[in-house]
């Protein structure tokens, strides 16, 4: 295991991406047809910042009256970065974990396990300019998570909903879309032509209206720089062949035979080896223990460089 160099405060993303973790519905074990995701994406003190539910589709429709709110309202400490804005009646804060800076329990309308909203911030463009380009690439990401295509910036900001927020020339946008056109097989297409039911803003929520907001990024008085990520030094193997790179994936290499899909990706992470080994763990394990199990274990198989 090649450990990335430690970055107070921001974190890195290693793995199949933020998502709603225990102890509510792990995003693994949720049927795609019935899959949802809401979220929200926006700059905030020099970082970006995701809020993110993953959950059924029927659970988060239960809950998410107060999303909005959440997302104009939200604040951070400062120095710490806990969350300090007022929660809606119920909501509790919970610790974080190797990904996530905290998690939010919020109960369940079905009375069972809390919906679970994660709150993860990463290094984000400094520039307003590039600020589209960051937001285009997270929220294709959320929709392939499901089973949909990428759309154009435009096409994002016409659909989605847009939260002002104090102190930011540039809005949040809520994503909440869900994998229910898998049932009937439709087949999502990219670059805003989408035959998904899911390609639609959900019932009750309108669609945006307007651009990114005034000239001049703001993101938060005080907000520090966005901390450039350091610079890859290596030499590819034979039979690699890098592929582009993204704010999530410092590097990526196509590896196998031609038209193989098989990639080595190289991520910045929380320099929290077990967390992510547990990370990983989850992903192949159908339960909670055998994963923890499997991610100690997997710590003695490493190879340190």
């Amino acid at each position: 295991m090649v450990q990335p160099p430690k970055m107070p405060g921001a974190r890195g993303l290693a793995g199949s991406g933020m998502g709603g973790g225990m102890p509510g519905m792990r995003a693994s074990s949720i049927p795609m047809e019935e899959k949802r995701i809401l979220g929200a994406v926006f700059p905030y003190l020099g970082y970006g910042y995701f809020l993110k539910i993953t959950d059924t589709i029927a659970r988060i429709e239960g809950v998410k009256a107060s999303f909005a709110d959440v997302v104009a309202k939200f604040t951070v400490d400062p120095q710490s970065y806990a969350p300090t804005s007022e929660l809606p009646d119920g909501w509790t804060l919970a610790p974080g974990d190797g990904i996530a800076d905290a998690k939010i329990e919020i109960p369940a309308p079905d009375g069972g396990k809390p919906v679970v909203m994660t709150v993860t911030k990463l290094n984000a463009p400094a520039a307003e300019a590039e600020w589209k380009g960051y937001l285009k690439e997270q929220l294709d990401r959320w929709n392939g998570q499901v089973g949909l295509g990428g759309l154009s910036i435009e096409d994002w900001e016409t659909q989605l909903v847009r939260v002002d927020r104090p102190d930011s020339s540039i809005p949040a946008y809520i994503f909440d879309r869900d994998g229910s056109h898998t049932k009937s097989g439709s087949i999502p297409k990219s670059d805003g032509q989408e035959t998904a039911s899911g390609g639609s803003p959900s019932p009750g929520m309108s669609a945006a209206s307007g651009g990114a907001g005034a000239s001049g990024f703001k993101s938060g008085a005080g907000a520090p720089s966005g901390a450039a990520p350091p610079r890859l030094q290596y030499e590819t193997p034979e039979g690699w062949v890098a592929q582009a790179s993204s704010p999530f994936r410092m590097a990526t290499f196509r590896v196998g035979a031609e038209g193989s899909d098989n990639e080595v990706v190289v991520s910045q992470a929380l320099d929290v080896p077990l967390e992510n080994c547990k990370m990983w763990a989850k992903q192949v394990s159908k339960n909670e223990e055998e994963s923890i199990n499997q991610a100690i274990a997997s710590l003695s198989n490493c190879v340190h460089l």
